[in-house]
C-alpha cells in the first residue's frame, strides 16, 4: 500500500512514499504472553504505527483441529475456554470492521481477567461498536468452527512450526531473529522493516542486541 501527503485537486493525500509492512500475530485468547504482548507493545504504539502497517490477527496458537463425523473438533493449549475465546475473536475479525476496531477489540478482550468471557466479549463489542448479534449467531454455529479451523490451517502452514504464543510475522515470513526481538521492541522491528520515509516513533530506535527472558517480564 503506497500513501502519499500534499493536495491533488482538493483531495487530501498521504505523501510519504512507503508500503506498508504486513505484521500477522499469531496468538491465544487464555495466553498470559499474548495479553502481555497486546497489552504492552502493540497496543501503545498503535496509534503512531498503524499508517505504516497492515494487521493481521490469528488467534489458534498451539491448538489442534479435527474434522470428525461432519464436525469440527478442537484441542485448545489452555483447553475449551480458550477454543471458544479464540472462536469468538474469529467471528469478531471477520466482520472487516476496520483495523482500528479490531485492535480495539482485540485489546479490550485480551486485558479482561478473563478473555473468554462472553459477557465481557460483548462489552467489548459494544464499546468499540461491533456488531455484537453477528458475532454471538457466528461462534454458535458451524461458521464459527469454519473461521476458527481456517485460523488453524494458517497457522500449520507457517514454515516453522510453532514453538512460542505469541508468534509474530512479517510479510508473509517467518524470522527466528525478528520474533524473538518482536517481544522486546515491537516498534523497533517495525520501524526496521519500513521502507521510505519512518514515523516519528522511529526516532534513534534500534534492533535490541538480544533477547533476555527478563526483557519480556512486564509484571
Amino acid at each position: 500500500m503506497t500513501f502519499f501527503r500534499g493536495f491533488v485537486f482538493g483531495v487530501v493525500v498521504l505523501s510519504q512514499l512507503s508500503e506498508s509492512v504486513k505484521v500477522s500475530l499469531y496468538y491465544e485468547a487464555l495466553c498470559y504472553d499474548s495479553t502481555k504482548f497486546i497489552a504492552f507493545q502493540l497496543y501503545p504504539n498503535y496509534s503512531q504505527l498503524k499508517d505504516y502497517i497492515q494487521l493481521e490477527f490469528v488467534p489458534f496458537g498451539k491448538a489442534t483441529h479435527n474434522f470428525v463425523d461432519n464436525k469440527w473438533l478442537f484441542d485448545c493449549q489452555h483447553g475449551p475456554n480458550e477454543c471458544k475465546g479464540n472462536k469468538y475473536q474469529s467471528c469478531a475479525l471477520a466482520q472487516n470492521n476496520g483495523q482500528d476496531k479490531d485492535v480495539a477489540f482485540v485489546h479490550c478482550v485480551m486485558r479482561e481477567r478473563n478473555p473468554a468471557d462472553v459477557s465481557k466479549m460483548q462489552k467489548c463489542a459494544n464499546r468499540v461498536n461491533i456488531n455484537w448479534n453477528k458475532i454471538s449467531n457466528c461462534a454458535r454455529t458451524a461458521q464459527g468452527d469454519d473461521l476458527l479451523a481456517r485460523n488453524g490451517n494458517k497457522t500449520n502452514n507457517l514454515e516453522q512450526n510453532i514453538s512460542f504464543v505469541p508468534t509474530v510475522v512479517y510479510d508473509d515470513k517467518y524470522d527466528d531473529y525478528l520474533q524473538e526481538r518482536s517481544l522486546v521492541d515491537f516498534v523497533a522491528v517495525v520501524c526496521s522493516k519500513i521502507a521510505g520515509e519512518r514515523p516519528q516513533i522511529c526516532a534513534n530506535r534500534r534492533l535490541p542486541d538480544r533477547r533476555f527472558f527478563a526483557d519480556y517480564s512486564f509484571f
